[in-house]
């Protein structure tokens, strides 16, 4: 069992700013013991974001810059620029090296088409859609990560995503990306998903996503797996893959929320 004792996050409100760009940000900074006594500075990799045993940890120094797209007119984009000890976790499997994006947790623009019935197109790396948790500390009901997230849940994609309104209560979105946590494609294959999300009242939402695509490659990557997923031989594999999200907000400061996966690897 592992219990991370104390933590302390700093999270700085958007500032507006010259053109319309929006800046933020914050410092995610972390305490952890463990109850079966590990020996002080050994890693623990239970969960995501676990980092040393009776250390404190420097997970993430987020910034934050934004631009909102006018519709019709103009693009705008969003940037989230990352440093710390998380980053070893979010980027050790991609195919283009460890090292050469972890500092870019979100770089994407987008445009939004003019009317009433409007669609959103980003394109570019943004964090995945599968999951009910995330990278961003600021949008995380529980500070620590589950084992649904670590184990069965990619971080981010790059590619494009399109959504638009299916009506007031429902959203639809469909991603065309390189694959699970890949900037750079692993096998030049990609992969597809899906997502509808429906808010049937004030206090129930259910939000269904899937995905389906060809993972893996025949070069390892530089945690010696292979592919984004980190597969642990070469050569593809296909990856489907159901999400399902079910929030209830039964009062301002009480809510429930549940998670499941299922996935098939053939």
């Amino acid at each position: 069992m592992r219990l991370r004792s104390a933590a302390y996050a700093l999270i700085l409100a958007p500032v507006p700013c010259s053109a319309q760009v929006s800046t933020g940000g914050y410092l995610d900074i972390n305490f952890q013991t463990a109850f079966h006594q590990a020996p002080p500075g050994q890693d623990l990799v239970a969960k995501s974001y676990d980092m040393k045993h009776e250390s404190l940890s420097l997970t993430n120094i987020d910034f934050d810059a934004s631009l909102a797209a006018v519709p019709g007119k103009r693009p705008g984009f969003s940037l989230n620029l990352l440093y710390g000890n998380g980053t070893n976790y979010q980027f050790a499997t991609e195919p283009g090296g460890a090292g050469k994006f972890r500092n870019f947790g979100q770089a994407y623009i987008t445009g939004i088409t003019k009317g009433k019935n409007a669609v959103t197109v980003d394109f570019g790396e943004f964090y995945t859609f599968i999951g009910y948790e995330g990278i961003d500390a600021r949008n995380q009901d529980n500070y620590g990560r589950g084992l649904l997230y670590t184990l069965m849940q990619p971080d981010y994609h790059f590619g494009f995503r399109v959504s638009a309104a299916v009506n007031v209560k429902t959203t639809a979105t469909a991603y065309v990306v390189n694959g699970w946590n890949e900037i750079e494609d692993a096998n030049s294959r990609k992969s597809f998903g899906g997502t509808v999300s429906t808010s049937f009242n004030p206090k129930l939402t259910i939000t269904l996503s899937g995905y389906t695509g060809a993972e893996g490659s025949q070069n390892p990557n530089d945690a010696g797996s292979f592919g984004g997923l980190g597969l642990a031989a070469p050569g593809l594999v296909k990856v489907d893959m159901l999400d399902l999200i079910a929030t209830y907000q039964a009062k301002p400061d009480l809510k429930f929320a549940i998670n499941g996966d299922y996935a098939s690897v053939k």
